[in-house]
């Protein structure tokens, strides 16, 4: 059997581009958009700045385990009957961005962070940055297509072994497997690619040539080059049940519409 290695320091479209993702561009979206993520001061983990407007963090579900604490309270009901229920609490978390000066790290910029989002059997979180006055002016863009294929050129950003901002290359080697993996009751669907990820990369970024978010890489085999990522349609699906179309879909309700049709629906 094949086992699967955490990436995660614990410690209309064509098949085709008209043009690659340039450089430039790919180095200003990675400077503003790749976050180190973790907490009490320790990064373990990577994240990818998808919006602006809600100033949102995807991640990997497993990256905000160590901030997940189960506790178990009574509730009263009105006949004064107690029961015993499980509660899932959640601590803030950080994301950080280093600076440099040629070689030298001069700086380090961290925010304070709430899970707003979570998917466990699809390996997805969503993190909104607290402060509501960020210095960015780059989000990156999802994938809004609905197929990718294999032999694509993409690029995994992250921070493989806490050594931030890399980017690795490589091309989609499948785009239809499926794992049983610890997190889930089900098989799981990924995109197997071969660019390098290791302890550290997961909850980063997978970018097509038109520097888009077509995964969001989780996992690798040790000693192969055989990565996995969670695929683009699960990001979709995600952000939308979570009144977040907007940010793949530009044509979708806000997230405050979404939610109030939401509400309206329940009621009736």
């Amino acid at each position: 059997m094949l086992k699967l290695f955490f990436a995660t320091v614990v410690s209309v479209f064509t098949a085709f581009s008209a043009h690659a993702w340039e450089v430039r561009e790919m180095n200003e979206t990675v400077n503003q958009t790749n976050f180190i993520v973790g907490m009490n001061g320790r990064g373990f983990c990577s994240g990818t700045l998808i919006s602006l407007k809600y100033r949102l963090v995807l991640t990997n579900h497993h990256c905000v385990e160590p901030a997940m604490q189960r506790r178990t309270k009574e509730r009263v009901a009105d006949d004064g009957t107690i029961t015993k229920v499980e509660v899932v609490e959640i601590s803030e978390m950080q994301v950080s961005q280093k600076s440099y000066a040629g070689f030298k790290t001069v700086g380090q910029s961290v925010w304070q962070a709430k899970v707003v989002a979570r998917w466990k059997q699809s390996d997805l979180a969503l993190l909104q940055i607290i402060a509501e006055d960020i210095p960015h002016t780059i989000a990156t863009h999802v994938f809004a297509g609905d197929r990718v294929y294999r032999g694509e050129t993409v690029y995994a950003v992250g921070n493989p072994a806490m050594l931030d901002a890399t980017i690795t290359r490589g091309i989609i080697s499948n785009t239809n497997r499926t794992f049983r993996v610890p997190w889930a009751d089900a098989e799981v669907p990924f995109l197997q690619m071969d660019a390098g990820i290791v302890g550290g990369s997961s909850g980063g970024a997978l970018y097509n040539d038109n520097g888009e978010l077509v995964g969001v890489p989780a996992a690798g085999m040790r000693g192969t080059s055989i990565a996995l990522a969670i695929p683009f349609f699960r990001v979709q699906e995600f952000l939308t049940n979570n009144c977040y179309e907007d940010v793949w879909r530009e044509s979708a309700d806000d997230h405050d519409t979404c939610l109030a049709k939401k509400a309206k629906e329940e009621e009736e």
